[in-house]
């Protein structure tokens, strides 16, 4: 057995040198865990179930485990757990799951264990579970009865320890049976006619079934490392690839992860663990599932991380907000309802609301429970310390001593035998707390309640009373919000705005009501009070924004403090926009308008549509200094744009600009003298003037424009070859 370990640690390291091992980023395995939510979450069926009849409550129970990992909770997660609870599985292995579903959330329900254990085979070695169907024994339901009788924590049996014991003890002596290297579980007991296709699934059931029961004996080693041999090159844990590659890894996986909490672990394992993780990732379909199957893609969800994950819920629906991005709504605002389709009813059963309450931390209270006729229990959750259940009346009653957020779940058994579930939220926080922050503490709204609601953000901007005082300024001055006879005094003027430096700022303040003044609580440095006028001279050292603090005072009102804000810095121009933010800070230009974009506002620009000529230039040729288009158009003969022209100092209205009878683009193509009358010239000496060069549009620089070796000036035709009449002109010029 040491040689085998051994060997499989090679295995693994050999495994881990060739890939260079590396966990998936943290970005990558959230966006695969918020598409993969996102997509259970949108197979959802309208009676909370994911699947068809037959898969539904293997499915339905995976998915229900995924989501409370993922904190996934509100009317999607109700109506999923309510729908369970009420499910007829018929098969053991489905059986067994929903009751470990349920179990996990608190729920036991008796008609469910009590089929379960109608299901069991008795044996010699004790109780035992097969498909139900040919089968006496399997390991996979074997090892899920287990798991859901000890998760039922002692509520099936009084002697549930000692059928634990006898079921743990016949797996124990199965181990090694259908795996070549002796430390895996085969599907069942007789593998000549229960063919094993993989027995990488049974194994890491039953390694999952003994940690979960915190049993370790020696074998489970084995069986993670034998998981661990199974390990292909591409990180899949596979028998057979062909069969089910990604719920055979997604299940050795959680195994794995489940052995790396025991004591001494080895080290193995981790790395087995990473690789399959990066498997899984690698096989997500771009919709979020595995294979779009449902409860492939709940287990794959389930095996990419270790523990539950704590996940923002701003607008407190039930969807964390990066679930809410993968599904494609707002994860400030509640509008998921789309998802909500019905309410998990199943034969005649019901989902309640979430109840959402605050207290407050050492003040007594009295919360109103669900009524619904029916047993009532608390099945999951803990009460805040100082909150008793008085279940005759239905009430919760004490004063908490602990703030928090308390989630709670019950249920009601009904006549009928049909279930109610709901949910409560018991928010305890401090009295100066601002739950809603909306700028009133919870005292104060609690204080209210009658028009007031602590989890309602936008009860502060009302004026529930009408005196002109919004609700959260009389929460700030402590008054009463119900009464217009109880106000503050209130300064309604405009305080504050943009002050330039080292320039006089006086103001005097007005009020809601006559007679009263003004003090100053705090204000930047060299603020002053004449009488009722206020006044500031800021310095350069005081640039930025500034804040000044008065009290407004009456004999007859509450005093109410405000808040203002200053905008200190350079105005140099007087259009009242800082200098620092100011696009032409020398010319007031309150407007900003910058035509091109070019940071230079349209005031102080000197091109203002960028088309790089001037403004004025453009004005004087009376073309249009907002428009760059006209940059490339003619306003002349020639062929040359007005840009052109601007360049080369030129008229754009006159296609000769100096008068001398050739075309600036002529001249310009040629290299004459745009500015001045040069058509006399001959600067190649052929005896034609530019002029001539220009009429005949020949090259002025170029004494034989057609080649014909007779210079232009004596050229009849100077721009068509004539070589061919030079050898006559020499026999003539011989005779």
């Amino acid at each position: 057995m040491k040689k085998l370990g051994k060997f499989v640690i090679g295995i693994v390291l050999g495994i881990a040198s060739s890939l260079a091992i590396s966990a998936p980023t943290v970005t990558e395995l959230e966006n695969s865990r918020n598409k993969a939510l996102a997509y259970l979450l949108s197979q959802q069926q309208t009676d909370g179930r994911w699947g068809e009849a037959g898969s539904d409550v293997r499915a339905s129970a995976a998915a229900l485990q995924a989501l409370k990992k993922y904190s996934v909770g509100g009317p999607a997660y109700g109506r999923a757990l309510n729908w369970l609870n009420n499910a007829e599985a018929t098969l053991p292995e489905a059986l067994a799951r929903q009751i470990i579903t349920l179990a996990e959330v608190g729920i036991v329900n008796q008609p469910q264990l009590d089929k379960l254990m109608a299901a069991a085979y008795s044996s010699p070695k004790g109780l035992l579970w097969g498909d139900g169907v040919e089968h006496w024994y399997s390991t996979i339901n074997t090892s899920l009865v287990v798991d859901a009788l000890y998760k039922t924590n002692g509520n099936v049996l009084a002697d549930e320890a000692v059928y634990t014991r006898k079921q743990t003890q016949y797996l124990q002596n199965l181990e090694d049976l259908a795996s070549e290297t002796g430390s895996g579980w085969g599907y069942g007991k007789d593998e000549s006619y229960y063919p094993s296709p993989s027995a990488v699934i049974p194994t890491a059931i039953a390694v999952l079934m003994f940690r979960n029961i915190d049993y370790k004996p020696s074998y489970l080693f084995k069986a993670a490392d034998w998981l661990v041999y199974k390990q292909q090159a591409g990180g899949a844990i596979t028998m057979d690839a062909g069969y089910g590659s990604t719920l055979q890894t997604a299940l050795a996986v959680q195994a794995l992860a489940k052995m790396k909490t025991i004591s001494s672990p080895s080290a193995t394992w981790e790395p087995a663990e990473i690789l399959g993780i990066e498997y899984l990732v690698s096989q997500q379909q771009a919709n979020g599932s595995w294979s779009g199957d449902l409860l492939v893609t709940a287990q794959a969800l389930l095996a990419l991380y270790d523990a539950p994950q704590i996940l923002v819920d701003n607008d407190g629906d039930g969807i964390p907000d990066d679930v809410e991005v993968s599904l494609g709504t707002n994860p400030e605002v509640v509008d998921t309802d789309f998802l909500e389709q019905g309410n998990g009813h199943h034969n005649n059963d019901e989902l309640a609301e979430n109840q959402l309450v605050e207290l407050i931390v050492s003040t007594g209270a009295s919360v109103a429970l669900d009524t619904t006729p029916g047993d009532f229990q608390f099945v999951t959750g803990t009460l805040p310390t100082g909150l008793l259940l008085n279940s005759g009346s239905r009430l919760l009653v004490g004063t908490p001593t602990t703030k928090g957020v308390f989630n709670v779940a019950y249920s009601i058994l009904k006549a009928s035998g049909a279930r109610r579930l709901g949910t409560i939220t018991l928010m305890v926080v401090a009295p100066e707390d601002d739950t809603d922050n909306d700028g009133m503490s919870a005292a104060y709204e609690h204080q209210y309640a009658a028009i007031l609601n602590s989890l309602d953000s936008a009860d502060g901007m009302l004026d529930s009373d009408g005196d002109g005082i919004l609700n959260f300024e009389e929460a700030a001055a402590n008054t009463d919000p119900t009464s217009s006879l109880s106000k503050p005094v209130k300064i309604v003027s405009a305080v504050g705005g943009s002050v330039g430096f080292n320039k006089l700022y006086e103001h005097t303040p007005t009020y809601n009501v006559t007679g009263a003044s003004f003090s100053i609580v705090s204000a930047p440095g060299g603020f002053s009070q004449d009488g009722s006028v206020l006044q500031w001279v800021p310095t350069t050292s005081q640039s930025g924004t500034q804040t000044l603090v008065l009290r407004a005072e009456h004999s007859s009102y509450a005093s109410f403090d405000q808040s203002f804000t200053f905008d200190v810095g350079a105005y140099g121009d007087g259009d009242g926009i800082k200098d620092a933010d100011d696009n032409c800070p020398t010319v007031s230009n309150a407007d900003q308008l910058d035509t091109d974009s070019d940071t230079f506002g349209d005031a102080c620009d000197n091109d203002i549509d960028g088309d790089g000529m001037p403004n004025s230039w453009e004005i004087l040729y009376s073309l249009d200094p907002y428009n760059s288009l006209d940059a490339s158009a003619h306003g002349d003969l020639d062929t040359l744009t007005n840009l052109e022209e601007y360049l080369l100092d030129i008229n754009p209205l006159l296609e000769d600009s100096d008068g001398d009878l050739m075309w600036d683009d002529f001249e310009n193509t040629h290299g004459l003298d745009l500015h001045n009358d040069d058509s006399a010239e001959d600067p190649d000496s052929d005896f034609f003037s530019n002029y001539l060069e220009f009429i005949h549009n020949t090259d002025p620089h170029n004494s034989d424009a057609d080649g014909d070796a007779l210079i232009d000036g004596l050229d009849s035709r100077p721009t068509e070859y004539d070589g061919w009449l030079i050898p006559i002109l020499f026999l003539l010029m011989a005779s």
